[in-house]
C-alpha cells in the first residue's frame, strides 16, 4: 500500500517552541564559544565544564604544561584516559603519548579526539586496562558516566559501595552498569617494555597519569616495581580512599622523594553552605590550585609523587 505522505504527515510546531528553540541555541552557542574542540557525550558529568570553560580539569592541564616546560617533557602516560581530554589537551607538549583505555565505547571516542588534538601523530592508544595478569574481565561502565567504569578484583582498593558512591548513586545496583568483557594485560609486563623502550631513546624525564577508578594504588606499585634508575617521573593520581598514608608510598621505592596534593589556596567554611562558601569567594577573590605537601593520610583528591633516582625535585 503506498502512504500519501503529503497529505498524512504533520507535526506541530508552535510559534513559541520554535523561538525557545531558537533562544536554547543562541544561548548554547554564546556559552560554549571557547569549547574544546573534541567530540563529547551529551548528559555525560565531565562534558560540560569543557564546553563552557574551554578548559578540561584545569587544574592538571596546566600542571602538565609546567611539567613539560621544565624537562619532563619526554613522555606522557595516561592510564585511564577516557576520551582523551587530558592528553588531547596537553599531548602535544611531550614527545610521546601513550593512553590506556578498556573501555571499547570510550575508546572510539578516544581515537576521534586524539585525531584532533594529537595532530603530530606521536600517540599510541592502548585498548585494554592494567592488571595483575593478561586475562579478560567484565568492566562495569556505569550508564550516566562512562569514565567512571570500573573492574571488581582483589586489587581494587574501593569496595562496591564507594564505586557506586563516586558514580553518584546510591546502594550499588547492577542496573545501574553496562557489563562489557575487556582485555586486562599484566601492568608490570606492560610497564617494563614502556620503560625499556624510553632508555632505548634515550628519554629520562616523563609524566604519568592514573585515574583508574580503585586500581590506583595496585598500578602505582607495578610502576615502581618496574621503574628503571635512569627515569625520573611525576605521578599524578586520584584518590578516595582515606587509609593509604604517606609513608606507604615512602617505603615502596627509595627514589619517591615526596607527596603532595593539587589542591585550592581558596578560602572555605566547612561548616557553611555552599552559596556561602561562594559569597567568601567573591568578596575575597582568592583562590589559587596550589601544591601542598602531604603529612599523613592522603584523603579525597588529586596527589602528586615524585620520583628521581638523583633526589631532586622537580
Amino acid at each position: 500500500m503506498n502512504i500519501n505522505l503529503q497529505k498524512k504527515f504533520a507535526i506541530k510546531e508552535s510559534f513559541w517552541d520554535s523561538r525557545i528553540d531558537k533562544w536554547k541555541y543562541s544561548i548554547f552557542k554564546r556559552i560554549t564559544k571557547k569549547s574544546l574542540p573534541f567530540f563529547f557525550r551529551g548528559k555525560d558529568i565531565i562534558s560540560i565544564t569543557p564546553q563552557t570553560a574551554g578548559i578540561y580539569d584545569s587544574g592538571t592541564a596546566n600542571l602538565f604544561k609546567y611539567l613539560a616546560a621544565n624537562e619532563y617533557n619526554e613522555f606522557l602516560i595516561d592510564i585511564g584516559a577516557n576520551i582523551g581530554l587530558i592528553s588531547c589537551q596537553t599531548g602535544s607538549f611531550f614527545k610521546e603519548v601513550h593512553m590506556f583505555e578498556p573501555n571499547p565505547y570510550a575508546c572510539h571516542v578516544l581515537k576521534v579526539n586524539s585525531f584532533i588534538g594529537l595532530k603530530n601523530g606521536n600517540y599510541q592508544i592502548y585498548e585494554e586496562g592494567l592488571g595483575s595478569k593478561d586475562e579478560v574481565v567484565n568492566l562495569h561502565i556505569p550508564y550516566d558516566n562512562w569514565g567512571g567504569a570500573f573492574i571488581i578484583t582483589p586489587e581494587n582498593e574501593y569496595d562496591l559501595s564507594l564505586l557506586s558512591e563516586k558514580d553518584g548513586y546510591g546502594d550499588f545496583n547492577p542496573e545501574n552498569y553496562e557489563l562489557v568483557p575487556v582485555k586486562i594485560t599484566s601492568a608490570e609486563k606492560r610497564l617494563t617494555e614502556l620503560f625499556n623502550d624510553f632508555l632505548i631513546k634515550s628519554y629520562r624525564k616523563g609524566v604519568i597519569k592514573i585515574d583508574a577508578e580503585g586500581m590506583d594504588g595496585f598500578i602505582i606499585e607495578k610502576i615502581l616495581n618496574a621503574l628503571p634508575a635512569q627515569l625520573s617521573i611525576i605521578i599524578l593520581f586520584e584518590n578516595r580512599n582515606m587509609q593509604i598514608d604517606k609513608k606507604y608510598f615512602l617505603k615502596k621505592h627509595s627514589a619517591v622523594s615526596n607527596i603532595y596534593k593539587l589542591g585550592s589556596s581558596r578560602s572555605f567554611i566547612k561548616s557553611a553552605p555552599r552559596w556561602v562558601n561562594s559569597l567568601v569567594h567573591w568578596w575575597k577573590n582568592d583562590g589559587y590550585i596550589v601544591i601542598e605537601e602531604v603529612s599523613g593520610n592522603l584523603g579525597v583528591g588529586d596527589f602528586i609523587i615524585s620520583i628521581d633516582p638523583q633526589g631532586i625535585n622537580p
